[in-house]
């Protein structure tokens, strides 16, 4: 998902550009690590740690914390504060709480045990047991649908969007399929997309045409209604289905509709 990005070096800071020569970031920094996952670890003139994007926007801001990883590991990376280790995302969004007294490197091969220390006891961390939500970034398309073409692939007649009660999150349902919903309202022209992420989760994705090929879906409003929230789906679809068995267009519009 990383382009050729090219870190170059002018009067002791540090900047970016891309292979054709043009400078995207200008030297700002005295440090900045190669980008991973869509970002990079930077260090200001106070030696405070950042991760920037490559259009310089400040994805987790300078003094947040006294460490961030280098580098991240399938959308993942540790952070340090008071103390204590956590794990954020792609997004900044804290995954896993701040509280361990330590949480060993990451490392792909160990994802799903990650080693670390809570009040002086060892244990081990499965990632699907703190990865509830679903991230809408580093977006690879496997393949894209109409909805026609997704219809008659399912046998249905409807695609629902609905909302979660919880975090107002939108997601759809075609049968027995959930997916995720990458936009603020009715589609003009919606498809649906098999997608990955950054966290190398596969899932259908629905999304306006025009962004089809688009990485990050990250700042789009209706997905940020829930700041404490962020991007958490807090749904147990075994127990809590019956708050979403709704028909589409009853009640409020833009809770749930129907796609034709």
């Amino acid at each position: 998902m990383n382009k050729n990005y090219i870190i170059f070096e002018e009067k002791g800071l540090f900047g970016l550009r891309d292979d054709a020569g043009d400078v995207l970031i200008e030297p700002l920094y005295k440090e900045m690590q190669p980008f991973s996952c869509g970002l990079s670890q930077v260090r200001n003139d106070r030696f405070q740690f950042a991760y920037i994007n490559s259009e310089n926007r400040q994805v987790v801001s300078f003094g947040r914390y006294v460490w961030i990883d280098p580098v991240f590991k399938m959308g993942l990376a540790r952070v340090k504060r008071n103390e204590k280790w956590g794990i954020i995302n792609t997004s900044g969004k804290v995954v896993l709480p701040i509280v361990y007294d330590k949480i060993w490197p990451l490392e792909e091969q160990y994802i799903h045990s990650i080693k670390a220390t809570y009040k002086e006891k060892e244990m081990t961390i499965d990632v699907n047991t703190f990865l509830t939500d679903i991230l809408l970034d580093g977006i690879v398309y496997h393949r894209t649908y109409s909805p026609k073409e997704i219809k008659e692939i399912f046998g249905v007649s409807r695609i629902e969007v609905k909302q979660d009660n919880k975090s107002k999150r939108l997601f759809f349902t075609i049968s027995t399929l959930i997916g995720e919903v990458a936009c603020s309202g009715i589609p003009q022209e919606p498809m649906i997309s098999i997608v990955s992420n950054y966290n190398g989760k596969i899932f259908a994705m629905l999304h306006e045409a025009k962004d089809t090929g688009r990485e990050s879906f990250i700042t789009i409003p209706a997905l940020e209604q829930n700041a404490s929230d962020g991007y958490s789906i807090e749904r147990d679809y075994r127990n809590d289905w019956r708050e979403f068995a709704v028909d589409a267009f009853e009640g409020d519009e833009s809770n749930y509709w129907n796609i034709d």
